[in-house]
């Protein structure tokens, strides 16, 4: 049980740090243009 919540928590980790990187790397692509 606790395997399953720590992989949880890593995937919602990998997400989230890929999907703010994503926006900041498009609103800088942006602005910098």
């Amino acid at each position: 049980m606790k395997r399953f919540y720590g992989w949880r928590i890593v995937w919602a980790l990998a997400l989230a740090t890929t999907v703010s990187y994503g926006v900041l790397y498009y609103g800088f692509g942006s602005s910098g243009s």
